[in-house]
């Protein structure tokens, strides 16, 4: 037969389903053994797989067993995502044709072993075009190419060529060799000018002319740092909380929430995050991450008024940058219309607003025919100053103001100023603004 293609392997992705693999190259001998396969892991371990029917794989014909030419590998178990599979033909380099002096030449036989020997040289090929190879510009020989087994020892070793084309072996500290040079110290820097790299010692003591004093670099970077006159920047940090933006009434409990500092390093590396509740330490991150970024806590616990939490953030300088979030707890106000004269726990039944102190408060009340407004909130913000109507105009006067406790959802009584409008409305909507 006739070589018709180049195809010495193949390589197949695995899809945890397919156990049926194409053999993409003729058999020359219709020999098993000629084949070879291997199942490659995802970390990219390659493995030999053996051929029967209860070992890895089987091999099947065009038409077994009228045609035993192999075309397929069909394996027992599927290979699986992220496996491959590589379908090799591997020759052994003999050659097997025997032709006696005096008898005729077997057609057959000589083509096989062109077949045999063209089948080889494809399998070189392949193997070759994997291999590391001298540029042809180079001038080399058998010896040149030749390395010295006596200098390879156990040391780690680079392969490199010399001047002449001959393939050496390296130690690292020769890797010098060539465009940089060896020597230099601490404090010195490669200058390469004119063609050619030396090293230029940095360490200087001299006389400035540009700052009128003695100068003195300890290297290059302290050299640069003092030219720009570079100075220590202390890192940035926020903080956010869940749930801090919310006001909440006095009395309703907060249990958890995860806290967040932001971190941006300037001049030094982090070394340490601090997480406060009002004044004692909740958490402490002992290797934050160096260069900044997010570094997070969730708290547990229990508080139902006011509270801090804040964040700490160390880099070579202790107590480098802070940032702190609040949860703000209010006693709410109380509006509505309702029967004259309400007491003050009726007053505390009409619709609560959960706002902090403000010194103008607009509402709008909705009543029913015969009822009158009202508008509540803590004495300890002070008294009002103006009422005024939807059309601006001062109504202060008609109405009548109480102090009298309302008890809150945190259990504590709080004195209130209860406003009560002195005349009862018709049904309707009613604004009003509302100063201190």
């Amino acid at each position: 037969m006739a070589l018709s293609n180049l195809v010495v392997q193949q390589i197949y992705q695995g899809d945890g389903s397919n156990t049926d693999f194409l053999i993409p190259f003729q058999v020359i001998d219709d020999d098993s053994t000629e084949t070879f396969v291997y199942l490659v892991s995802e970390d990219g371990t390659e493995t030999l797989q053996t051929e029967g029917e209860f070992q890895d794989y089987t091999l099947t014909g065009a038409n077994p067993p009228l045609e035993p030419i192999n075309t397929t590998v069909v394996f027992n178990t599927a290979p699986a995502e992220g496996e491959k599979v590589i379908i090799k033909r591997v020759i052994s380099l003999k050659q097997d044709l025997n032709l006696t002096v005096n008898g005729d030449p077997n057609p057959e036989g000589i083509e096989r072993a062109l077949d045999r020997i063209t089948a080889i040289c494809q399998q070189l090929a392949e193997e070759l075009g994997r291999s590391i190879r001298v540029p042809i510009v180079l001038s080399t020989s058998g010896d040149d190419l030749l390395l010295d087994a006596s200098s390879i020892g156990t040391s780690r070793k680079f392969i490199g060529v010399d001047s002449e084309g001959a393939l050496q072996l390296y130690d690292p500290e020769e890797i010098h060799d060539g465009t940089m040079p060896a020597g230099g110290a601490n404090g010195y820097a490669l200058v390469f000018e004119n063609g050619a790299a030396t090293w230029v010692d940095l360490n200087v003591d001299v006389f400035s002319a540009r700052f009128n004093e003695q100068f003195q670099a300890a290297g290059l970077k302290d050299f640069l740092m003092k030219i720009i006159d570079a100075s220590y920047a202390a890192p940035s940090v926020s903080l956010a909380a869940t749930g801090s933006s919310t006001i909440r009434e006095k009395g309703d409990e907060v249990t958890s929430t995860t806290l967040t500092a932001t971190i941006t390093k300037k001049s030094e590396d982090i070394t340490q995050v601090r997480f406060y509740l009002g004044g004692d330490l909740i958490e402490t991150i002992e290797e934050p991450s160096a260069s900044g970024g997010a570094e997070q806590y969730a708290w547990t616990g229990s508080f139902t008024d006011n509270s801090t939490f804040s964040v700490q953030v160390d880099d070579s300088n202790t107590n480098a940058a802070n940032a702190s979030r609040s949860f703000t707890f209010v006693y709410p106000y109380y509006v509505g219309a309702g029967a004259a004269e309400l007491s003050a726990a009726n007053v505390a039944g009409l619709t609560k607003r959960i706002i902090t102190s403000t010194a103008t408060r607009q509402e709008t009340i909705t009543a029913t025919a015969g009822q009158v407004l009202y508008f509540a909130y803590p004495a300890s913000y002070g008294d009002l100053t103006s009422i005024l109507d939807a059309n601006n105009f001062e109504t202060i006067s008609d109405w009548t103001k109480r102090t009298e406790n309302i008890t809150g959802l945190d259990g504590n009584a709080v004195s209130y100023n209860i406003y009560e409008f002195n005349n009862p409305v018709v049904a309707g909507d009613y604004t009003y603004t509302f100063k201190r």
